[in-house]
């Protein structure tokens, strides 16, 4: 396996997979042009629709609702590290550029997580498990293999929202 192993195989079987595969041609002509954008160790993308809160819910499923809200649209843009941090505690580190992709109805982003540590070895299954929408979206990073666990044990009901930021 080379050094920059990521998600691509737990992507390729995430609820993306799920819905796609259950939902073929019919998903892929609602949802328009799919670009996939990698995050790598010198650059994290997010993803945003300025303009309307364009989502592909056919295939990641009910938008989360801090995806629509104009706080994130507009924040995201003028200051997408200040915004990743105050809305979902995710810090950026000043020396990784930070990359903001605008969807629109023809043309969606998805990120592609990179793959956290203590994952080599781990099955196609397992890696997907790690895949979330938020991470899919570049609001988060993939989950790590003990995150995941914590969650499993701590939490088997749903996350709980997000504080709105107004």
């Amino acid at each position: 396996m080379d050094g920059r192993r990521d998600c691509r195989q737990g992507v390729d079987r995430c609820d993306i997979q799920a819905s796609a595969v259950n939902d073929g041609e019919r998903s892929a002509q609602k949802v328009g042009k799919l670009v996939v954008v990698e995050n790598t160790d010198s650059v994290h993308n997010v993803v945003v629709c300025t303009l309307c809160s364009c989502y592909p819910y056919d295939i990641l499923g009910d938008t989360p609702w801090w995806y629509k809200h104009e706080s994130y649209r507009t924040k995201i843009v003028q200051n997408p590290r200040a915004c990743m941090q105050e809305m979902f505690g995710l810090e950026i580190p000043a020396s990784k550029e930070v990359q903001v992709y605008d969807s629109t109805s023809d043309v969606r982003y998805f990120v592609l997580p990179k793959c956290p540590a203590g994952t080599e070895g781990m099955s196609e299954e397992e890696l997907a498990k790690l895949v979330t929408v938020d991470s899919l979206i570049g609001a988060a990073e993939a989950l790590s293999p003990f995150q995941l666990k914590e969650r499993e044990i701590a939490h088997p009901e749903p996350e709980v929202p997000r504080v709105r930021p107004d």
